[in-house]
C-alpha cells in the first residue's frame, strides 16, 4: 500500500518537463498548479491539492528515513518563505514558488531518492525504471 501511495504522488507530474519522468523520480521535478499569487504579500502553495501533493512527499521521504511526518509542517514551512518571495530549503528539499503556478521542486537525499525510485520501479516491473517519456 505505501509503495502504491509513491506511485500516485509521482504519477501526478506532468510529463511537459523534460526534468519529469513517468518511472522515476529525478533529483529535480516540475510541479504545475502548485502556487497562487497572494494580494498581501508573495506566493502561497495552492490550498487543498497543491498543500495536499507537497505534505503527501514530505511523508514519503520522512518515513522512508524512518522519521515521524508531521501533518503540514512542510508546507507551512513553504509558505512562510514563499510569503516573503524567497525559496525554501530544508532538510530534505529546496523548492522555488513561480507565478505562473509552477513550484520547482530539488530532493536533497540521494539515497532517499534512489529508493523511491525502487519502489516506483518495483511497482512497473522493475525494468521499467530505465524507460523515460522521450
Amino acid at each position: 500500500m505505501f509503495s502504491d501511495g509513491i506511485v500516485n504522488v509521482f504519477r501526478r507530474l506532468s510529463g511537459n518537463y523534460k526534468t519529469n519522468d513517468l518511472f522515476k523520480v529525478g533529483e529535480k521535478i516540475v510541479m504545475t498548479s502548485m502556487i497562487e499569487a497572494r494580494w498581501s504579500s508573495g506566493k502561497h502553495l495552492r490550498f487543498g491539492s497543491g498543500e495536499d501533493e507537497i505534505n503527501d512527499i514530505d511523508r514519503v521521504f520522512k518515513t522512508l528515513d524512518g522519521k515521524r511526518h508531521q501533518p503540514r509542517e512542510l508546507s507551512c514551512e513553504m509558505n512562510r518563505a514563499f510569503a516573503e518571495n524567497a525559496e525554501y530549503s530544508g532538510e530534505y528539499f529546496s523548492a522555488k514558488a513561480f507565478k505562473n503556478g509552477n513550484l520547482h521542486l530539488k530532493i536533497k537525499r540521494a539515497d532517499l531518492l534512489e529508493r523511491v525510485n525502487m519502489m516506483i520501479a518495483k511497482h512497473y516491473g522493475g525494468a521499467a525504471i530505465s524507460k523515460g517519456r522521450g
